[in-house]
């Protein structure tokens, strides 16, 4: 771009007015023509169309019908505050990779919105020229059409689910359905949702609502809605400070499947009884790791609250029971050492098609593998054994020999040292013994660090060497052999070592490969051991369609890397595993370069 693009005054247009007609022609273009802008939706900034006169007309004409009709008409205005102003440019960004814009086009538009200046005069006098960090100029004209697409974006992101539950749970609280149609329309709603996904019909709606699967998704089910809105709707009434509505002794109808005023006193039992066995331990916590309100000292809004979640808690627990008798679509309920994976909006509409369909539907074993599809159901690569998605991803010898599994296994593997390098190498404050834990003592305040350094905060000479490519030997001023960890982290200084093993199994077997690979380097720790060096043995997993293993972020927690740098590692882990398994997957009927 011309430096002239960069800067704006007065009006702030650009000063090349053939050129940025072209690129916000050519923008707006582009999104009208694949369908990424619907001009029935959005008609402000469209080329071509009145959009005041046409809006203006149209709701004018919807008033004199419901008017004329005698029929109820919900008209909802919604008026942004600075609504240019408030665009930031890397949701511009977003919406430019989402609509797949090509990278020509959104590198130009980066680089014009990061670098542009603008001033203002008022009387006689002019500011300095000034960077415009957030928002985009209301006199450029491809901020119309950019604008228009991110708004589309976020409404599009917004509406979903959300606003069909909210337009349906009012009337289904003022009015009188059984949990029967509730449920036929939840079905209807999930097979949306499932087109949406890319996933087949066959995938249960478990996996679509559940908040205890391995993989969760940001959505609600109707049926669990419903319920815990006539629970409200029941203690709203019954606990009312009204005598006369408390004497009326109202009956919420609701069929014959489900009756919500003892779905209350269940949920009310459950809670005094949880009151009696306490707050108990899971996993590793220690006691008092957990608190939550109790029945006996909430006060009647939390109670009321506390009535929803145990209302929703039982959903969730109907729906484990239903997953435990599905042998292929509940086989996540055997992955004991896998860490769960709760997608968000935003990482959803971030992602791939392709990349989100193959997740959902691997985890849930619902690929067309040939064993579902076809007669003949051996792994064409191997020909000996049946091509399971498991086999496909983990157990072919010949995919194993070609070196694809090892491939991904360093994917994985470039990503974890990257990032321990970076750690390493880290300015910190150094301590003499290894915490993990900052303990508060009465009368002192919190510290901001809310985390121990952990074993990298003990010395400033820390040295890596990682086994990339199966290139590495192990340090000699350590040990004599011939094992090569994934990577081996020392300091010569305090005689610290320690080892970090990788492996990416099948999430079935995450525990298995933990206790596999401890014990295989049990040896080596203790001969480095006896040669006078401190050393830790830690074995992390990755599971190979992107879950992490609770080794690996205790493993992380104890070199020192915590808090959101831990999370965006996990993150960016997993991507690496689940991404490297897709091509596996999509290239499992090919022979790759090396086996040619």
């Amino acid at each position: 771009m011309t430096e002239s693009w960069y800067k704006a005054e007065g009006c702030f247009i650009p000063k090349e007015e053939k050129s940025r007609k072209v690129l916000a022609r050519r923008t707006t273009r582009y999104l009208l023509g694949n369908e990424y802008l619907d001009i029935a939706v959005q008609k402000g900034g469209m080329p071509e169309v009145s959009g005041c006169i046409e809006h203006t007309s149209v709701i004018t004409q919807i008033l004199r019908e419901a008017k004329e009709k005698k029929r109820d008409l919900a008209v909802f205005w919604l008026d942004l505050v600075n609504a240019y102003g408030s665009i930031p440019h890397k949701l511009v960004d977003l919406t430019l990779e989402r609509y797949h814009v090509p990278p020509t086009i959104r590198t130009m538009l980066r680089e014009y919105f990061d670098k542009i200046e603008m001033r203002f005069t008022a009387g006689d006098f002019t500011t300095a020229w000034q960077r415009l960090e957030v928002g985009i100029l209301t006199g450029c004209t491809v901020s119309v059409v950019l604008f228009v697409a991110a708004m589309n974006l976020i409404v599009k992101s917004v509406v979903g689910q959300n606003e069909v539950q909210t337009k349906i749970l009012w009337p289904l609280l003022v009015y009188e359905f059984p949990l029967s149609k509730v449920e036929a329309l939840e079905r209807k709603i999930s097979g949306c949702i499932r087109r949406w996904l890319g996933v087949p019909r066959s995938v249960s709606s478990i996996g679509l609502y559940s908040t205890g699967t391995k993989l969760q998704l940001p959505m609600k089910a109707l049926t669990e809605e419903y319920k815990v809105t006539k629970t409200r709707q029941v203690m709203t009434l019954r606990d009312s400070k009204d005598a006369k509505v408390r004497g009326t002794k109202v009956k919420i109808r609701t069929g014959r499947k489900w009756k919500a005023e003892e779905a209350v006193k269940e949920a009310e039992t459950r809670l005094k009884h949880s009151v009696i066995v306490g707050v108990t331990a899971v996993g590793r916590q220690g006691f008092g790791m957990t608190t939550k309100p109790r029945w006996d000292t909430a006060n009647e809004k939390g109670r009321r609250e506390l009535v929803q979640q145990e209302i929703r808690q039982m959903e969730e627990e109907s729906r484990n029971v239903k997953a435990v008798g599905m042998k292929q679509q509940g086989s996540w309920l055997n992955w004991q050492g896998a860490r769960s994976r709760a997608l968000t909006w935003s990482e959803i509409l971030s992602m791939e098609g392709y990349r989100l369909s193959f997740l959902l539907r691997s985890v849930y074993d619902v690929l067309p593998s040939p064993v579902r599809l076809i007669e003949d159901p051996t792994c064409t690569l191997c020909k000996d054994k049946p091509a399971y998605l498991q086999h496909v991803l983990k157990a072919c010898p010949v995919a194993l020999k070609d070196g694809r599994y090892t491939w991904r296994h360093d994917s994985v593997l470039k990503a974890i040292a990257a990032k321990l390098d970076t750690t390493r190498r880290k300015k910190r404050k150094m301590q003499k013994n290894i915490t993990f834990v900052n303990f508060v003592r009465a009368g002192e305040k919190k510290d901001n660090q809310a985390e121990g350094l952990g074993i990298l905060g003990t010395a400033s000479d820390w040295q890596m060497t990682a086994d990339i490519h199966q290139r590495m030997s192990f340090p000699a001023e350590i040990a004599a052999t011939s094992l090569r960890p994934d990577i081996v982290i020392w300091s010569q200084g305090t005689r610290q070592a320690v080892l970090l093993e990788l492996t990416v199994p099948w999430e079935d077997r995450i525990e298995e490969a933990y206790e596999r690979k401890m014990a295989k380097y049990q040896q080596l720790v203790d001969d480095c051991k006896q040669r006078g060096w401190r050393t830790w043995c830690m074995a992390i997993e990755v599971g190979c369609r992107g879950f992490a293993g609770q080794s690996m972020w205790r493993a992380l927690r104890t070199l020192g890397v915590v808090g959101a740098e831990r999370k965006k590692l996990i993150t960016e882990v997993c991507r690496e595993a689940e991404v490297a398994s897709h091509w596996i997957w999509r290239k499992r009927d090919e022979l790759w370069k090396s086996a040619k």
